[in-house]
This record gives structure tokens, sequence and C-alpha cells, in this order.
């Protein structure tokens, strides 16, 4: 009989601590981005998400923190480096401040449709990129997208850059924005995404410039006149996590992290594409006067840029821009 109950006093040790193990080996992550809950950002990070929930078993649960709770873009993605944030869905200009390399991504009109930035997720250009990232402290996830940006404002129509002259626009609080801009002789403001609207409500900008998705989930229509399609520069929305919290995962849930990262990126990016047409309609029936601009002439204007750029970077920084407009 005693030995009955050690047995049976024995293996109910066994099944708590095996209990204990399954509850230790839970990890819970924070994912922060700016967007609403009804912007791209979001419903792709709920598909991610969901996804690793389900591989993972429910071993790894990811908590998303949207509209920027958890701080500015730049603050973010300063904190998921710095291994005080998890993981942020930031943008390559906002990285390429810390890490000056990523600029490359957002150089007007180095990317020029769907096709050609599909094929960069396993170009040499982007290993270079992740490599950099990995030496400052994050992890690549996955290249998400954020699509082409346009213009907007409260003055007139923009066709041609010498249209924007003067203009106060709203650009992120990334170096390479204000530079873009400046070449366009416009006076390029940075202000934070959360304090966009009152700018532009108050008259603080004339105009801003974001993809259409964007401007159709935060209202900006509701406090600007005219939209141009100008497809000036693309952004990715990266998904980055923090290099040390990566490595503390088992190798198979941060294979599970990398895979749903890239079957999300690849279908955001699909619907980012598909979903612009429909988002300049919207707009136009929210009262915006939409038009194109006259592209060559905008990518002549700000051509001055690339040799800029490549005399103050050098050779390493022109190999880079080579190897991303080649694809």
């Amino acid at each position: 009989m005693k030995r009955a109950i050690v047995i049976l006093t024995v293996l109910a040790f066994c099944l708590v601590s095996a209990g204990a193990a399954i509850g230790a080996d839970k990890v819970s992550l924070n994912l922060g981005h700016t967007g609403s809950t009804s912007h791209h950002y979001h419903i792709a990070s709920e598909k991610f998400v969901q996804l690793v929930k389900e591989r993972t078993n429910g071993e790894v649960e990811i908590n998303i923190f949207p509209a920027s709770q958890l701080g500015s873009i730049a603050d973010m993605t300063e904190s998921v480096l710095l291994g005080t944030q998890d993981i942020v869905l930031t943008a390559g200009p906002i990285l390429g401040n810390m890490i000056p390399e990523f600029q490359a991504l957002y150089m007007p009109y180095i990317f020029r449709d769907y096709d050609h930035i599909a094929r960069f997720e396993k170009s040499e250009a982007a290993t270079i990129l992740g490599n950099k990232l990995r030496d400052n402290g994050g992890v690549m996830l996955g290249w998400w997208e954020n699509g082409f940006r346009v213009l907007t404002n409260n003055k007139k129509p923009i066709v041609k850059p010498e249209d924007m002259a003067g203009m106060k626009i709203r650009v992120g609080k990334a170096q390479i924005a204000v530079d873009t801009f400046k070449v366009l002789k416009v006076n390029p403001t940075p202000i934070a995404i959360s304090e966009l609207y009152t700018a532009l409500q108050l008259g603080t900008v004339d105009g801003q410039e974001n993809p259409t998705g964007r401007i159709l989930s935060a209202k900006y229509y509701e406090v600007q006149k005219y939209l141009s399609i100008s497809h000036h520069q693309h952004a990715f929305e990266t998904l980055v996590m923090n290099s040390d919290k990566f490595d503390s995962l088992s190798a198979e849930n941060q294979k599970i992290l990398l895979d749903a990262a890239t079957e999300v990126a690849l279908s955001d990016r699909q619907a980012v594409a598909d979903q612009e047409e429909s988002q300049i309609e919207a707009l136009r029936e929210k009262g915006m006067a939409v038009n194109e601009v006259d592209m060559a002439a905008f990518q002549e204007a700000m051509s001055s840029l690339y040799d800029k750029y490549n005399t103050e970077r050098g050779e390493e920084w022109k190999k880079l821009v080579e190897l991303i407009q080649s694809l």
C-alpha cells in the first residue's frame, strides 16, 4: 500500500513538474505599430499573431499595441534595438536614421513596381541589410508593405515639381525624407504621425505624403483637398524583432516566426497593391480632387539626390543602390 502511495506521489509530482515546465516555456511578446485597428498594419499583425499561435501550439503569444500606444515609430524602433520592446512594425527610413544603409530603400523612384519589390525580398541587397540589422541588435522577420507614397495638400493640384516650391510639407522623422523634399525646394517639416491630423487641421503644414491606405484610414481627406498620385517613394514596413529575444527562442519557434512573417508579407503586399485603386476612388468620393503628376519630371528633379548620396557615402552605398535598381 505504501509502495502504491509513493508511486502515485511521484507520478503526481512529475505531472506538476511537467505542467510547470510547459508554463515556463510559454513566451509572451509585444508588437507595436502606428496604424489604427482598421489599417492594414493591424490586419497583417493579427494574421501574423494567429499563425504564430497556431503553429507554436500556443507556446508563443504576441500582444499587439496599435496606434502608437508604445510610442512613436522612432521610439519603438530604438526600443526594439535596445531590447526594451520585443517587435516593431517600422519603416525603412526610420531604420535608416540608425543604420544608414536602410536609407537606400527610400531613394526616390528606386522601386519601379510591385514585381520589382517582390524580387527584392530574397535578393543580395536584402541579405546585406538583414546582416546590418543583426549587427545593430535586430532581426528582420519580414519585409511587410506600406505602399507607394503620394502627395496631398490644401493649396493646389501638384503636377510638376515646381508646383511644390515653397510649400510646407510634413515628412516623417527621417533624414532622407528631409533631403528628398529639399531637392524639390519644399520646406520639409518632420512631425510624428500621431500628431499629423492636427497639424493639417491647424494649417501648421500645407500638406503631407503617405500611401493611400494611411490617408484613408487616418481620415486626412477631412483636412486635405488635393491628392496627387506621384509614387515618388516606396516604403517597406519592416517587421523587426530584438535579436536577443529572438535568439532566446527555440530553433523551431524562430523558424515559425520567420515563416509566418514571410507568409504575411506576401499577402500584405498583394493586398496593398490591389487596394490602391479602390482607395483612390474612395478618397475621390470623400471630396478630394485627384490628379496624376508628371512622373518623368519628378524623376528628373529628384535624380540629384543619387549624385549627392553616391558622393557622400562612397562605393559600398553605390553598390547597394545599384543592386536594388538592377533587380
